[in-house]
């Protein structure tokens, strides 16, 4: 990674070469340096682990760039621990996304990433600063536009399916698993026709020589979880036919039926605790191709 490494009393940052020149020491109290370089910020919804901000960079006179500075919080007193042999998530997430791109998959500009020092042998506050994907919408967001217009023609909301499908096949034929594959997780770009798919939330993505079973299962059903009035049962099929395309060494029915199950059992989960309603599950069993 060409990253330099640039200092202040209390952070520490790796800031890309190609950003140097926006670095200054200054900050203000215990706030991320970052808030004082960025302007026109905003916090944006994250999870309870993370702390999420929107601004924009001058990185010169006529070089604007809007980026996402997220800084992570510990989950819990054993995740510090965690901490004490392993990289934090923050330079996780860093080397993810380079991975994904060396082979061939798109991701956020990765921009700085770093932590606020701390005399103890645990830092904390690590955070990661990347580009904003411009002109993308995430799955969620496509797949509300198809469910709310009458204009999208049937056949590029399948040709979507089916590229989406051969996406996620090759991430996985080339041993990738994503920590969340969920609908948010994945920004989508429209370009002449042709749909580009990019991953963010790295921090638990992982290259294996051989995807384990368990994790390809387990994305599978993150993206199955996916409800829209625009998705049918023969849309969910058109997106495993295409996949199988990708990884023929698995067993595409035995696959389908397993994905299905627990698909099924995490949906009657939710709605026993009340997170979704019977209506939300009528229209994941949408039948219309």
């Amino acid at each position: 990674m060409d990253y330099v490494k640039v200092t202040n009393d209390r952070w520490q940052v790796y800031l890309s070469k190609a950003f140097i020149n926006i670095w200054h020491n200054h900050c203000a109290n215990n706030e991320n340096p970052f808030i004082r370089i960025m302007s026109n910020v905003s916090k944006i919804a994250s999870s309870k682990d993370a702390t999420v901000h929107k601004g924009i960079i001058s990185v010169d006179v006529n070089n604007n760039i809007e980026v996402f500075l997220k800084e992570y919080h510990y989950r819990s007193f054993l995740d510090k621990i965690k901490h004490l042999i392993r990289k934090n998530r923050a330079y996780r997430s860093i080397i993810a996304t380079e991975s994904l791109k060396a082979h061939g998959f798109c991701a956020p500009r990765s921009i700085a990433y770093g932590w606020e020092k701390n005399s103890f042998l645990i830092n904390r506050r690590h955070f990661t600063v990347t580009e904003s994907i411009v002109d993308s919408k995430n799955i969620y967001g496509i797949f509300e536009e198809f469910s709310k217009s009458s204009l999208i023609d049937t056949k590029i909301k399948r040709k979507f399916i089916r590229d989406f499908g051969r996406e996620i096949g090759k991430l996985h034929a080339t041993g990738f698993s994503h920590g969340d594959l969920r609908g948010g997780n994945i920004l989508v770009q429209e370009n002449n026709g042709d749909w580009i798919f990019h991953y963010i939330d790295n921090e638990r993505t992982q290259r294996f020589k051989r995807l384990p079973m368990k994790l390809r299962i387990k994305n599978l059903v993150q993206i199955n979880m996916l409800f829209s009035h625009a998705i049918s049962k023969t849309d969910r099929l058109r997106f495993f036919k295409e996949y199988m395309k990708e990884n023929q060494s698995i067993n595409p029915k035995e696959t389908i039926i397993i994905v299905q199950n627990i698909t099924k059992k995490r949906l009657m989960k939710l709605l026993n605790q009340g997170r979704i309603t019977e209506n939300d599950v009528k229209i994941w069993s949408y039948t219309k191709t």
